[in-house]
């Protein structure tokens, strides 16, 4: 998990360095997701349960601001919707993400 979190910051790391804000968001809320029809619809043998899941989404968190700082982390999927295969969001979930990245562009 780490190894991924490491990746995201070295990416958002070479995106500082070209002179540019890097954004992240806050993954949608375990509860918000349905990953075990996630895996029927799309015939994964394998998801995460909630308690990897939320330690992946925990080690975000925690560790992009604290490693990155230039980095912006918005909460971008609260109140997260999928389109009916438990992981992808809905078009009302994805357009409020898209407001809430431009928001955020406009006022900085």
């Amino acid at each position: 998990m780490n190894a991924y979190v490491d990746r995201l910051i070295a990416v958002g790391q070479q995106a500082l360095n070209a002179g540019l804000t890097p954004i992240f968001d806050v993954a949608p809320a375990y509860t918000d997701l349905n990953l075990p029809l996630t895996a029927k619809v799309f015939g994964l043998s394998w998801i995460a349960d909630s308690v990897g899941y939320n330690a992946m989404r925990d080690l975000r968190i925690a560790r992009i601001p604290a490693e990155l700082p230039g980095a912006v982390v918005l909460d971008m999927w609260a109140n997260f919707q999928h389109m009916g295969d438990g992981i992808h969001p809905n078009d009302k979930t994805a357009r409020k993400a898209a407001a809430v990245i431009s928001q955020y562009i406009i006022q900085h």
